[in-house]
C-alpha cells in the first residue's frame, strides 16, 4: 500500500509580507503623481502671472493715444536729450550756473606759531638759565673778568754754613785766634808746627778771617748773600731769608684762562651756563628767542582732513566738486553749453537734422517695446502670499 502525503503547510507570514509590498509601490507612484501634479499647477499658475504681466505691458503701449503719439514723432520727431543737468535750448544743451555754499575755516600754522591771517607769527618768549663762575687754575681766585691769586709767604728757617775746620762762623766771616806754645825750655833751635812762627821758648800764631767764599753749606741748601744755609724755595717763590715769598699774580688773557664744566659755555664775561635751546641766544642768566613771522605768507599753513583745500588768503575748506572752483566761501560753477554732438536719443529713434532733434521709427519701437519683460520673474518672487491670494 502506497504512503498518504500530509497536505502542504501554507506560510501566512510570506502571503502578509507581499501584500505589504504591493501596498507600499501603490503609495509611491501615488505619491510622485501628486508631485508631478503640484509641480504642473504651478508651473500653470507662473506662466498665468507671466502673460498677465507681459499683456498689461503691452495693453498700456498698444493704446491709440499711444500709437498717435509715436506716430507724431516719427513724423515731427522731438528735442533730443541732453547729458544729465543740462536743458536742450534748441541748437545747443545749456547748463546753468551753480553756487553751492563751502564755508572755510582757518587754516592752522607750525606748532608754536599763531595764524594771524595772513601769516603764522611766534612771539617772543624766554627762559630762565642761571649761570656760574668759571673755574680758574688752581690756586687762583675768579675775580669776575680776571683770575688773582695773592701773595704768600712761609717760613724756611736757615742755620749758618759751616767754615773749614778750626774757624768759627763770625757771620760774614770765619775767624781763627792767635794761640801760642811754649817749648821745652832748652829747645831753642827746635822747628814749630806748621802755621805757628818760632819766637824763642814760644811758638805763636796770629789770628786768620776768611771771606764768605770759604764757608760751605750741606748737600741740597743753598748759601744766601749772608753766608746762611737754607732749603731752595717752592717754584714761583723766592727766598727773603727766613721765609719764601711769592708776590700776587693775575693772570692774562682777562676770562681766557676760565674754564666751564663739560657741557657748558662760557660768556664773554667769564660765566658758565647750559646751551640754549636752537633759536634762542644767551643773554646772561636767560635764554632768549626773539619774535618771528614764518615766510611765504599762507604757505606754511596747514589744512587738516577733510578741509584740505587751502585757498590763497590761508582759510580751508572742503574741496569742490568737480566742475566747481573755490571762490572763499563758495564753490561756483560757470554756464556751460554743448554742441549737437552731445545730444543722443533712444535706441528706437533716428537722429536727424543734424543731431538735435530724434524721430521714432515705430516698427524699431514696436519691436523693442513690447517684446517680453527681461528678465522672466523669478518662481520664488511669484509665490508670495499676495499673488496667491490674488
Amino acid at each position: 500500500m502506497s504512503s498518504i502525503q500530509p497536505p502542504p503547510v501554507i506560510n501566512k507570514t510570506n502571503i502578509s509580507d507581499g501584500k505589504t509590498g504591493k501596498n507600499r509601490g501603490k503609495m509611491i507612484m501615488i505619491g510622485i503623481v501628486l508631485v508631478l501634479l503640484l509641480t504642473l499647477i504651478v508651473l500653470i499658475y507662473i506662466y498665468r502671472k507671466f502673460l498677465k504681466t507681459y499683456y498689461e505691458s503691452v495693453k498700456s503701449k498698444l493704446t491709440v493715444s499711444n500709437i498717435k503719439e509715436q506716430i507724431q514723432l516719427a513724423i515731427l520727431g522731438r528735442p533730443a536729450d541732453c547729458p544729465s543737468g543740462y536743458t536742450n535750448i534748441g541748437l545747443f544743451c545749456n547748463r546753468g550756473a551753480d553756487t553751492i555754499s563751502n564755508p572755510s575755516k582757518l587754516a592752522r600754522c607750525p606748532d608754536g606759531y599763531t595764524n594771524m591771517g595772513l601769516t603764522c607769527f611766534r612771539g617772543v618768549h624766554s627762559y630762565s638759565n642761571p649761570s656760574s663762575l668759571g673755574k680758574c687754575p688752581d690756586g687762583y681766585t675768579n675775580m669776575g673778568l680776571t683770575c688773582y691769586r695773592g701773595p704768600d709767604t712761609y717760613s724756611n728757617g736757615s742755620s749758618l754754613a759751616s767754615c773749614p775746620s778750626g774757624y768759627t762762623n763770625m757771620g760774614l766771616f770765619c775767624f781763627k785766634g792767635a794761640d801760642t806754645y811754649s817749648k821745652c825750655a832748652f829747645c831753642w833751635s827746635d822747628s814749630c808746627r806748621s802755621g805757628y812762627t818760632n819766637n824763642g821758648l814760644f811758638c805763636g800764631r796770629g789770628a786768620d778771617t776768611l771771606g764768605m767764599s770759604s764757608m760751605t753749606c750741606p748737600p741740597g741748601q743753598t748759601k744766601s748773600v749772608v753766608g746762611r744755609c737754607s732749603a731752595p724755595c717752592r717754584p714761583g717763590y723766592s727766598n727773603t731769608g727766613e721765609f719764601c715769598f711769592r708776590a700776587a699774580d693775575t693772570l692774562s688773557g682777562g676770562v681766557g684762562p676760565m674754564t666751564c664744566p663739560a657741557g657748558q659755555t662760557k660768556s664773554i664775561v667769564g660765566r658758565c651756563s647750559k646751551p640754549c635751546d636752537p633759536e634762542y641766544d644767551n643773554t646772561g642768566e636767560f635764554c632768549f628767542r626773539a619774535a618771528k613771522t614764518l615766510p611765504g605768507g599762507p604757505a606754511p599753513m596747514i589744512c587738516d582732513p577733510p578741509n584740505t583745500q587751502k585757498s590763497l588768503v590761508g582759510r580751508c575748506s572742503l574741496p569742490c566738486p568737480p566742475g566747481y572752483t573755490n571762490t572763499g566761501e563758495t564753490c561756483f560753477r560757470g554756464v556751460d553749453i554743448k554742441g549737437p554732438s552731445s545730444m543722443t536719443c533712444k535706441s528706437y529713434e533716428n537722429n536727424s537734422t543734424g543731431g538735435v532733434r530724434c524721430r521714432v521709427d515705430v516698427a524699431k519701437y514696436f519691436t523693442e517695446e513690447l517684446k517680453p519683460p527681461v528678465p522672466v520673474p523669478k518662481v520664488s518672487s511669484l509665490l508670495t502670499k499676495e499673488n496667491l491670494l490674488n
